[in-house]
Formats: structure tokens, sequence, C-alpha cells
């Protein structure tokens, strides 16, 4: 939004002074600011306006709900970046998107990252911002060891309309349950106090675990609780830390072809469990924008600098405005 026109006096040293170009906004939209995808909207836009200070090129990020929503607003042409989870980005084959390409492919470059791709290559590594896992969290005690025990108990698979949500169901919807859970759907936020209050007996959720070298072990996803709790969405009181665990999501339990590819998790610095991954991508759209190319090549040479550790430096002479 432009702030209001005002009338100023000028004196003959301004008037003399070459109007500057109106800016270009590139929009990249994330999900809730406390999430990752928001973390690392505001990394990247943070790292471009350094770049391009003091030049006509300025770089927002727009909090949203997430993937579903991030699609829908570039396919309405109301963005030009996007994080998004790589499988429901595949599943979703009218969105007219297309995933950067942050490292090099095997063939020692970054093309083809058209839509001539198949979608069912964009979960290679070279298009991977991070991975994210499927945790199912579980009270110690309770005595649910594998998603068949979830039959008929009080469940959260998410928030409603999320990607994680989306996900999560998929997942389940593999598994042999003599009686359907009840889903209760909650904040990302209010699932841990849910846990612990005994309002629900699983919750799944997806995010960006730790992935690196820190405990347990190289390579591990690693999801940490963040105690103590606040109050939970049903209005229960705040509760202390409790004791949790994650469920093993064994490929019999989920079958050959559940959406991610399998990962180690683990909760906080618990030993590992098997489990599912799925990747995170950071999209563009493929309708022509011959106004916004340049900028939106500036943007996608920062990224890989940030998210694919490329030595490429990103000269500011790219910050320039288009010709309108």
């Amino acid at each position: 939004m432009r702030p209001r026109e005002m009338q100023v006096v000028q004196g003959p040293a301004a008037k003399a002074q070459a109007p500057r170009p109106e800016p270009r906004y590139i929009t990249v939209l994330s999900a809730e600011p406390q999430l990752v995808y928001h973390r690392k909207a505001v990394a990247l836009c943070a790292e471009v306006n350094r770049i391009c200070l003091n030049r006509p090129l300025r770089c927002v990020v727009e909090p949203t709900r997430g993937t579903r929503e991030n699609l829908r607003l570039l396919a309405e042409g109301r963005a030009d970046f996007a994080f998004v989870q790589a499988d429901i980005a595949i599943a979703a084959t009218e969105a007219p998107v297309r995933p950067l390409a942050l490292r090099a492919s095997p063939a020692g470059d970054t093309a083809p990252e058209g839509p001539v791709l198949p979608r069912a290559a964009w979960t290679e590594p070279r298009f991977t911002v991070h991975r994210e896992g499927l945790f199912v969290l579980v009270r110690e005690g309770s005595g649910l060891n594998t998603l068949s025990d979830l039959s008929g108990r009080r469940i959260s698979l998410g928030p409603e309309g999320s990607s994680s949500r989306a996900t999560a169901a998929r997942v389940l919807d593999r598994v042999a349950l003599s009686t359907p859970p009840e889903d209760r759907p909650m904040t990302l936020a209010a699932q841990w106090p849910a846990l612990c209050n005994g309002e629900i007996d699983a919750a799944f959720r997806v995010t960006g675990g730790e992935d690196g070298a820190a405990p347990p072990a190289p390579g591990t996803l690693v999801l940490r609780p963040p105690w103590p709790y606040g109050p939970s969405d049903t209005g229960a009181p705040a509760t202390a830390a409790c004791s949790l665990r994650l469920l093993a999501l064994d490929a019999q339990d989920t079958g050959s072809a559940a959406p991610g590819q399998r990962a180690a998790l683990a909760l906080g610095t618990g030993a590992p469990v098997p489990g599912i991954a799925v990747s995170a991508l950071l999209v563009t759209s493929t309708a022509a924008c011959a106004d916004c190319d340049a900028a939106r090549a500036l943007v996608a040479a920062v990224a890989r600098r940030i998210f694919g550790e490329s030595p490429r430096t990103v000269p500011p002479a790219q910050c320039a405005a288009p010709a309108r």
C-alpha cells in the first residue's frame, strides 16, 4: 500500500533532482508467524532488501495459513514466491507453479526447473529447502504403540484446512482402523497442552525439525517440545510439561505409498524412531510476467545462496526496477 500523497513546496535544488523510480515489490508467501516457513521467508526478504538497499526493489513477506492458501494466491497472481509442502503441491495439479532448483542437478546444472519437469521429481534434493517430519505424539503410558492403536481414540490431525492436516489424513487413511478416531481440529500450539490435559490421545503435526548433526543422530529430524505450555484452545488451564513420546511409523503400518520419504524422527533428546518426511519447496508461478522476471531472478539467486549454499554473489545491479 502506497503512502498518501502530500503536497510539498520544493526549492530549486529539490526541483533539479530526478524523481525516484517507483519501487517494485516482490511478495513471498509464508505461513503463520511462529512457523518455520515464515522464519525462512523473513530471512530471504531480509537478504534481498540488504542487497537492494536504496534501490527500487523491495521484498515483503505475507503470512498465510500455509501451503493451500499459498498455492491459491500464486494461481491468482497475487504473489511472486511461496513456501509450500511438496506432497500438497504435487497433488494440486491445477496450480500453475514450479519449484526453484536450489542446487545443481546430477548433470551439474540447475535446469530444468519449469513445468516440463514431472511433478514426481519435485521431491529431488536439489529442490528441497528443508525436510519436514510427520510427528505423531502420544502420552507415555498411554498403551498406544502403532497407528492401528488409534481406533476410536480422540486425535488431532492439525488445524482445519492446513496442509499438515491433509498429509496426516492421507497417512491415516492407509491404516486399518476398526473404529474411526474422533478428530478434533486445533492449532499446533494447542496440541501440546491438549495432550497433557487428556483432551486428545494423539496429535499429528508436520513441521520442519532440526535436520543435521545435532543429537540424537546425524540426519534425524528433531522436534523440540515448547515447555511449559500455555492454555489450550478449549480454555483448559495451562499445563506443566508432561511425558510424551513419538509413535513409530513403520512401513507396514503406513503402506509403501505414504506421501514422503522414510526418515528418522526424534522428540527432544529421545531415541530416533522410524517415520515419514516431506520436502519443503520454494515455488513461483509459471505465468508470464514481463515486468517482474528480472526481480524474480534476483530473489531466486538469493534463495540459492541461503538455502542451497551457492557460492555465487548477487550483484546489486539486479535490483533495478523494471520498465513499465
